[in-house]
């Protein structure tokens, strides 16, 4: 089990599966307040990353960037 006192803070998951993401929240004058969350990290998920670029503006490879394949 992870714990963080941050704000705006991130997680990354190692593993496809189904997590429970729990949130914890304090006020200034000390009030709490519990969240809880179920997400799920598939396998469905597949980038597109070209092995070489071409930037000489003929519209083919002309930029390096990865794409989310549908």
């Amino acid at each position: 089990m992870n714990s963080r006192i941050l704000q705006n803070s991130e997680n990354e998951f190692s593993d496809t599966g189904t997590y429970i993401i729990k949130q914890i929240v304090t006020n200034e004058f000390g009030c709490l307040d519990t969240a809880y969350n179920e997400i799920v990290i598939g396998s469905d998920f597949a980038i597109y990353i070209p092995s070489a670029f071409m930037p000489n503006s003929d519209g083919v490879n002309d930029f390096f960037f990865q794409k989310k394949l549908e």
